[in-house]
């Protein structure tokens, strides 16, 4: 791989070298992660020739040393993705969260919760409300509460993504447990989000349940931000005061639904600001 395509990505301390000798992939990844190159992503034009996500094929990549063989172009988007995000926040001082989130510019919004429980599909219906993309998997918070850093990765649906149109985003169809990759392409930059007003959207999706919408005081906030945490348990102590401060200041929600096709109806309205 020494002729390969190299993007070097940073976080705080933390540098990450990656390349791989597939251009599309390596276009793909300076296009999803670029917001940590300092310039600017690949035009969403560039990245409509990418491989079918399903079709099987050899993909090499490799971070930092480590080398990795992928037998096809989703597989490798899933995994290279997840691999980059936990080396750039790896150590980084932050209260790292299991969110989504998105902003219309005065308010963030964050989606906590665990795998399957809707995250990304409620992140992209506040995208689809015209609110900025600024994370789908993982939140960044400075130790003083003030701060968010946005962490763009692309929204993972675990079903077919519905139609959005072509300007504002890019959808691949995966092979990997039917998922969708879908990368908004109205995001935001890499600078610090002052956290201003903030409410907290706690998705849960389970089969035939029905539509609710709860309204949560900070205690129950805050038990609910808890187990969505990355690395609140190794730093309790000095993460406490921000994890607890989040959770006082917010508004927050618990939101039910039994489908995918029930969340435009099911998360709270918060009009996005032009």
């Amino acid at each position: 791989m020494t002729d390969a395509p190299s993007l070097t990505f940073a976080f705080g301390h933390n540098t990450v070298t990656f390349s791989t000798p597939n251009r599309a992939l390596c276009d793909l990844m300076a296009f999803v992660f670029h917001a940590f190159r300092g310039t600017d992503a690949p035009p969403v034009a560039a990245l409509r020739d990418v491989p079918d996500p399903a079709q099987e094929a050899e993909y090499v990549a490799r971070m930092d040393g480590d080398e990795w063989t992928f037998a096809s172009f989703g597989r490798a988007l899933l995994a290279l993705e997840d691999r980059l995000a936990y080396r750039l926040l790896a150590d980084s001082g932050h209260l790292l969260l299991h969110a989504g989130a998105v902003t219309d510019g005065e308010r963030i919004v964050l989606i906590p919760g665990p795998s399957g429980a809707g995250k990304s599909s409620v992140t992209l219906e506040y995208v689809r409300r015209g609110f900025r993309f600024i994370a789908d998997e993982y939140v960044a918070l400075d130790v003083a509460g003030a701060c968010l850093h946005p962490f763009p990765r692309s929204a993972v649906l675990k079903t077919a993504a519905r139609d959005w149109p072509a300007e504002e985003c890019l959808v691949l169809e995966s092979d990997v447990g039917a998922r969708s990759f879908v990368l908004p392409t109205h995001r935001v930059a890499l600078d610090p989000l002052p956290i201003g007003d903030l409410s907290i959207v706690f998705p849960r999706h389970a089969l035939g349940s029905q539509t609710r919408v709860q309204a949560l005081d900070a205690a129950q906030a805050c038990a609910r931000l808890l187990p969505n945490t990355f690395n609140f348990e190794d730093e309790e102590d000095r993460l406490w005061p921000t994890l607890s401060g989040l959770a006082v200041r917010a508004t927050a929600f618990a939101v039910d639904f039994g489908d995918a096709s029930d969340v435009p109806g099911a998360v709270p309205a918060f009009p996005a600001s032009d």
